[in-house]
């Protein structure tokens, strides 16, 4: 009976990570590079979202833009401060009810604009200074946004209607503001007359008369 040749166990395989430890530097390397561009695209979206969540940015902007420079010279005489009522009613039958109200407070600025004062404004007559004036005007008009208190009513037909058109009625309120304000100003007579005018600045000719030393009269 003849001996048969027995095989020995092959040897325990290295695991993986043992094996790359043993690996020149190079190689290791090499292999470090490959790894990081397959899990780049992985990797990155998640940095990004990580960095976003824990990092500010502070972005400041400085913008100075000059839209309009004048001088102006205005001699206001009268200030008025008033409390102005505006209503507006398009209601229809057949689309029902858009009713609008405003109550706010207007400044009326009411004077002489100096600059359109001229030579041909002012003469000697009798070693007296005659100050010819220009009419009277508006010189300035504000409105108080904060003032502004609204109360609308308007059926759900109006409602998609003006949102077809690209109407708003607090909008159509306020664009009358101004033209309302003048007519309740001139209503209850508080737009100084010329003649108002002319007095009152007479009743001040004195002090000018003493700042220029000669005798002024305002017609």
């Amino acid at each position: 009976m003849t001996d048969q040749p027995t095989s020995s166990p092959a040897p325990p395989q290295e695991p993986l990570w043992r094996r790359l430890a043993n690996q020149p530097v190079s190689i290791k390397f090499v292999l470090l590079v490959l790894l990081g561009c397959l899990l780049w695209p992985i990797v990155a979206p998640v940095f990004r979202f990580t960095r976003a969540l824990f990092d500010w940015e502070h972005a400041e902007r400085a913008i100075l833009a000059i839209l309009r420079s004048e001088n102006l010279a205005f001699l206001v005489t009268d200030r008025k401060t008033s409390q102005i009522e505006v209503e507006i009613n398009d209601s229809s039958p057949l689309l029902g009810r858009r009713e609008g109200h405003l109550i706010g407070s207007v400044t009326l600025y009411y004077g002489i604009d100096v600059q359109a004062l001229d030579s041909s404004c002012l003469s000697h007559v009798g070693g007296r200074l005659i100050v010819r004036l220009p009419e009277p005007r508006e010189l300035d008009f504000a409105m108080d946004p904060g003032s502004f208190r609204y109360v609308t009513k308007r059926s759900g037909w109006n409602v998609v209607r003006d949102f077809v058109l690209n109407q708003n009625l607090e909008t159509e309120l306020r664009q009358q503001v101004h033209r309302q304000a003048l007519v309740f100003f001139r209503e209850q007579q508080l737009i100084p007359t010329r003649a108002k005018i002319v007095n009152q600045l007479n009743n001040l000719a004195a002090a000018f008369s003493k700042e220029i030393g000669v005798p002024i009269e305002f017609q």
